[in-house]
């Protein structure tokens, strides 16, 4: 199965799938498909609705792969040079946009799927087998980033899997 890999994360992910990844730019989707060049892309529901994936596609799973985001940064040094009580401000305006990102991004994934089966894509969930499999690509390449982290990365990985009690 060639499947559209626009990274070497998604390109990775594929080849751990057993499918051929095929670079292909956004642009050019629509007519990798007509031509052949690609049998699959992984993408969002979002990037499905907003790219009208059902001219060229007729079924989409939803694996909960990932949901689109946006992620702001801030420099250290200013923000530790803000006063306690604009640091304190900032930290609870930040928890509240969190959430609210997070809920916009939920919404607009139903939305996104509504819109695919609203123009004949056909929308299931992996099976088991599926569903296994991607999670075994999903570890696999978790497992080959971890090797790569430095130590500041490693004790953000730790953090994190507490939070999520692995």
């Amino acid at each position: 199965l060639r499947v559209r890999a626009p990274n070497i994360n998604t390109q990775r992910f594929t080849d751990y799938l057993g499918g051929s990844p095929t670079e292909t730019e956004e642009s050019d989707i629509p007519t990798a498909f007509s031509t052949g060049r690609v049998d699959a892309m992984i993408t969002s529901s979002s990037t499905g609705n907003a790219m009208t994936a059902w001219d060229y596609v007729t079924h989409y799973t939803d694996a909960n792969l990932w949901l689109p985001k946006n992620i702001i940064f801030v420099n250290q040094r200013a923000f530790e040079r803000l006063d306690e009580p604009t640091r304190q401000a900032l930290l609870e305006a930040a928890a509240r946009a969190e959430e609210r990102g997070w809920q916009m991004s939920r919404d607009d994934n139903q939305a996104s799927l509504e819109a695919l089966e609203a123009n004949g894509v056909t929308v299931s969930t992996p099976n088991e087998a599926v569903a296994a499999a991607l999670q075994a690509a999903g570890d696999k390449l978790f497992a080959a980033w971890e090797e790569r982290a430095g130590e500041q990365a490693q004790q953000v990985l730790q953090e994190y899997q507490q939070q999520r009690g692995n």
